[in-house]
C-alpha cells in the first residue's frame, strides 16, 4: 500500500518534469492581426505551420521541418519563441544567429516605444522592437527554404516585449504585403 503512493507519486513528479523541461509550444498566427490564418507548433527540434482557414489560400502546403537544432542558444526561433524571457541588447548587431536549416544572420534589435496591448481583457505595458534581419550570405540562396526566406525578405518586424516579465507578447512581420502575427 505505501509503495503504491510512492510509485504514484513518482509518476506525477515524471509527469510535470517533463512538461517544464520539454519546450512544446503552440501559437495561432493571425493575418492583418484579427483573422486566424496558420497554426505553429515548435519544439527542441521541429516546427511546423499548419494553414487554417482563409490561410489555406496563403500557404499551398503545410510546412515540416524536422531535425533542427533550435534548442540552441543562438537559434532565433529558440530566443523569440521557446524561452520564457527575451535578452535584448538595443542597437547592437548580434552575427552568427541561426535560423531553420543552419541558415545564418546578423540581427539587430532596435527600441521603438512604450505601447500598451489589451491581452485577455488585460492591460499589459510593452516595450515595442523593431528587429531587422540580414543573411550572412551575399546572396539569398534559390534553395532557401519557405520561412527562412520570409523572415529575411520581410519588410518589418516587430516585437512586443512585457516589460516586467521580459517575455514576448506579440511578433509580427510582414512580408509580400500581408502582415502575419503571433499573440
Amino acid at each position: 500500500m505505501k509503495y503504491s503512493k510512492t510509485i504514484n507519486g513518482l509518476i506525477l513528479f515524471l509527469a510535470f518534469s517533463s512538461l517544464t523541461i520539454s519546450q512544446d509550444k503552440d501559437y495561432d498566427i493571425y493575418l492583418y492581426d484579427s483573422i486566424k490564418g496558420m497554426r505553429l507548433s515548435i519544439d527542441n527540434e521541429s516546427l511546423s505551420i499548419k494553414a487554417l482557414n482563409f490561410g489555406k489560400f496563403l500557404l499551398e502546403e503545410d510546412l515540416e521541418y524536422e531535425e533542427q537544432t533550435l534548442d540552441s542558444e543562438n537559434n532565433l526561433f529558440n530566443k523569440l519563441l521557446l524561452k520564457s524571457k527575451i535578452d535584448i541588447v538595443d542597437a547592437k548587431w548580434e552575427e552568427s544567429i541561426d535560423l531553420l536549416d543552419g541558415q545564418k544572420v546578423k540581427i539587430r534589435f532596435l527600441y521603438a516605444e512604450k505601447d500598451t496591448l489589451s491581452i485577455n481583457d488585460n492591460e499589459k505595458i510593452a516595450l515595442l522592437y523593431r528587429l531587422d534581419i540580414k543573411s550572412e550570405e551575399k546572396k539569398v540562396s534559390d534553395t532557401i527554404n519557405s520561412l527562412n526566406l520570409a523572415i529575411i525578405e520581410s519588410s518589418i518586424i516587430k516585437i512586443w516585449i512585457d516589460e516586467e516579465s521580459s517575455s514576448l507578447i506579440k511578433l509580427s512581420l510582414m512580408y509580400n504585403g500581408i502582415v502575419y502575427s503571433i499573440k
